[in-house]
């Protein structure tokens, strides 16, 4: 079990091996490899910045670091070609036509060969006419429910209450900007 970050713990994860396979079964050597890469992606996922890294010195000069580029709206051989440019190495998830999100966002500064997990989605769900996008109805919907779908276009869940979507602002059909927020009013 750990907690990261060690100063401000947002991330909890418990690495549980069964009956491992091997000779050694200390912790320190079967748990440990798993438990730093899984925090390593979710800390990358969460765009939390490491406060130090074992394998890179804390002297790195800022010139073996490279800028993430912007990857929304570009197909798949695009954006590969974009970030190999760059230095770095894609890693794509989703089967839709065009990137919808990246992490690390557009504009970080990370090492060189760092890994760039590429989110593809519908070409709808990236308006390339600008950052807005269509606000899904979820009235009906449980929040757990609302929040995937919401989340599937960019935008952020705002609850009130509890239950089950009675309304919405802004309604469903609606435009709003990427990233903005929705609020659901929940009623049991």
């Amino acid at each position: 079990m750990g907690y990261a970050p060690a100063n401000d713990p947002r991330i909890a994860v418990l690495v549980v091996l069964d009956e491992p396979k091997t000779d050694v079964k200390y912790g320190g050597v079967l748990a440990a490899p798993a438990f730093a890469a899984v925090i390593a992606d979710v800390m990358r996922y969460m765009e939390i910045p490491p406060t130090y890294s074992a394998t890179v010195p804390s002297q790195q000069s800022t010139s073996s670091l490279v800028t993430v580029p912007d990857l929304l709206g570009l197909a798949l051989p695009a954006s590969m070609s974009s970030l190999k440019a760059a230095g770095l190495v894609g890693r794509a998830e989703g089967a839709g036509a065009v990137v919808t999100n990246q992490v690390p966002k557009a504009g970080s500064r990370v090492a060189a060969g760092t890994t760039v997990v590429v989110y593809f989605g519908p070409e709808q769900l990236y308006n390339l006419e600008g950052d807005f996008v269509e606000v899904p109805d979820v009235t009906g919907k449980t929040l757990k429910e609302a929040a995937i779908l919401l989340g599937a276009r960019g935008l952020t869940v705002q609850p009130m209450g509890r239950g089950i979507v009675a309304r919405q602002q802004p309604l469903g059909g609606a435009s709003a900007r990427r990233g903005s927020a929705v609020t659901i009013f929940l009623e049991e």
